[in-house]
This record gives C-alpha cells, sequence and structure tokens, in this order.
C-alpha cells in the first residue's frame, strides 16, 4: 500500500487538494492578524477620542456631561399626585 498516487490524475488531485489547504491556512492566519490589528487601531482611536472629549472610564458621569447635555445637579423628583 502506497500513499503517493500512481495515476497522474491522482497525483494532480492530490497536488490541488495540498494547494488549496495550504492558501486556505495561509489565508486564515493572515486575517487573523490583520483583523486584531485592526481592532487595536480602532481602540486606540476610541480611547484617543474619550480623551480629547473628558469622557474617559474613570470620569464618565453626570457631573461631566457630553456637549449639548446640561449638567443636572440634583436628579428629578417623582412627586406622587393625589
Amino acid at each position: 500500500m502506497t500513499l503517493w498516487p500512481r495515476s497522474l490524475f491522482g497525483r494532480l488531485i492530490l497536488l490541488l487538494v495540498a494547494v488549496v489547504g495550504l492558501v486556505a491556512l495561509t489565508t486564515f492566519l493572515l486575517f487573523n492578524r490583520d483583523r486584531a490589528a485592526l481592532g487595536l487601531q480602532h481602540a486606540g482611536r476610541q480611547h484617543k477620542r474619550q480623551k480629547q472629549r473628558g469622557q474617559t472610564h474613570d470620569n464618565r458621569c453626570e457631573s461631566n456631561p457630553p456637549p449639548g447635555r446640561p449638567a443636572h445637579t440634583n436628579p428629578p423628583q417623582i412627586v406622587p399626585t393625589s
């Protein structure tokens, strides 16, 4: 029993399967690495925008609202009627 096909057609099919597998593996590895790099770039841009707006994770609160929203010193009170 041999693992290598005897006919030319069998060898060509084996070569085709090997090439397709190699291309699929290479594509997966390259796009996975590229996607991770894009994720890091996006996170960096988001952090930079938050720092420019003064809204880092530590100081996000109602006393420092985003531009265009009024700052509420006291939360609205619900008053029962009747």
